[in-house]
């Protein structure tokens, strides 16, 4: 796998497996703080994403992604896409000053990642999506990436209570669904 030793705190971590059940590679994710990992997708070319939340500020986060810097605060959502082998293609922080978490990741049939969450965040969220600004304490975010990690679009979801961006899919026409909760 990426990285074969903890990097401190609690960190995140991928499994493959096989059909039989047998483990093929594993890997942490993870640098000085307590990172998690809260979602896993795969694509059609066998390529895995790790979507989490990332309270350090290390350098071993983010890399050749949309955001190689920590956003602030208490943690950033974190997206990450290894091939089927294991090893890191890129990687990105993703949030703003305050806290963000990353909860959910699928891919379309034309690889595009998108991905959900929750942010306390008033900034470094949404670009050019259908709500350009938080609403709530917490709102739900939707971000799609292409497969080269380069950010399409985003946008906050939410009304003025707190709201967290759950589940996403997409169907064969290119639709996107997020799914949450809200309060």
């Amino acid at each position: 796998g990426f990285q074969n030793t903890n990097g401190g705190g609690f960190d995140a971590y991928l499994v493959k497996f096989d059909a039989a059940g047998n483990r093929l590679w594993a890997t942490y994710y993870g640098g000085t703080g307590s990172e998690t990992g809260l979602g896993v997708a795969t694509d059609a070319s066998g390529n895995v994403y790790l979507s989490g939340r990332a309270p350090s500020t290390s350098t071993g986060i983010a890399s050749g992604g949309h955001q190689n810097t920590y956003g602030g605060g208490f943690s950033d959502a974190f997206l990450v896409k290894f091939n089927s082998a294991g090893n890191r293609l890129w990687a990105t922080y993703y949030g703003g000053t305050v806290d963000d978490q990353g909860l959910s990741i699928t891919i379309d049939p034309s690889g595009n990642v998108y991905f959900a969450g929750r942010t306390s965040s008033t900034s470094g969220i949404a670009s050019g999506g259908y709500q350009n600004s938080m609403a709530g304490l917490e709102d739900a975010f939707l971000a799609k990436f292409n497969s080269a990690g380069t950010l399409q679009w985003a946008t906050y979801y939410g009304g003025p209570g707190t709201d967290y961006g759950r589940t996403v899919n997409t169907d064969a026409s290119g639709n996107v669904y997020l799914g949450g909760e809200a309060s």
